[in-house]
């Protein structure tokens, strides 16, 4: 990788040579692993190769050609070489997540939940903050996924979610621009980060209020708020000093 990785640097020819290769790959069988980090260091290390790569790889994935198959493997072998390149990872994957094909921002929504999973504490922080960003973005197709995202992560990682919350309350500041859906979604994952473990508590605890004061002004939303939290206590699955 580090070969490629040079050649990719300094020669243009070099980084358009290896998307090419990559492009004429026609079915998913003939996919390596390895196939989606030779797109990623152009991607990484070449602003010229940014789009091409974008293009090439939202192409690969309409087709079935890359999947969420071929990235669980990828991040399962491959971690520390792809935390190197995280910056580059979630870009990516913000850019995969405004597009208007389903498939291809299931994908980038695939790539957000992974790189979650598998990297470390920063790493996870940045990708709230870019969730956030989409949630507030205006964009409903951005906002529904980014915050089914949010969802599934605070539903398979409530912990770890639960340290970033004070990056969630930026949402609220925009609870005119959601749908009732939308913030349905946002309440729920509000009343869900409730279930926090020892030590996340107290910030929950004032995100719920905030969540509960920013809402005063809107009836629907409040009907919301407290339909989730009276699902929460009626479970018992409210932490004890957050109730």
């Amino acid at each position: 990788m580090e070969v490629i990785k040079s050649a990719v640097w300094f020669q243009k020819h070099t980084c358009e040579a290896w998307i090419k290769a990559i492009e004429s790959v026609e079915t998913f069988e003939e996919h390596k692993v390895t196939d989606f980090l030779v797109l990623l260091i152009p991607y990484a290390t070449n602003s010229n190769c940014k789009k091409q790569v974008e293009c090439v790889l939202k192409n690969k994935v309409r087709s079935g050609c890359i999947t969420n198959q071929l990235l669980q493997n990828i991040f399962r072998s491959h971690t520390q070489v792809l935390m190197f390149y995280f910056t580059s990872i979630l870009s990516l994957a913000q850019t995969l997540l405004r597009s208007v094909k389903p498939v291809v921002f299931l994908f980038g929504s695939h790539l957000f939940k992974h790189a979650f999973r598998m990297f470390d504490r920063y790493c996870q922080q940045e990708a709230i903050v870019a969730l956030v960003t989409h949630v507030c973005s205006g964009h409903a197709d951005e906002v529904d996924t980014a915050l089914d995202v949010m969802g599934d992560l605070v539903s398979s990682h409530t912990a770890a979610v639960a340290l970033h919350v004070v990056f969630i309350k930026g949402i609220l500041d925009h609870l005119d621009n959601l749908n009732c859906q939308q913030i349905r979604k946002l309440f729920q994952i509000l009343c869900a980060l409730g279930v926090s473990p020892e030590g996340a508590h107290i910030e929950v605890t004032s995100l719920l209020e905030l969540a509960r004061t920013c809402c005063e002004h809107s009836p629907v939303a409040t009907a919301f708020y407290f339909d989730e939290l009276a699902d929460l206590v009626q479970m018992k699955s409210l932490d004890a000093k957050v109730m």
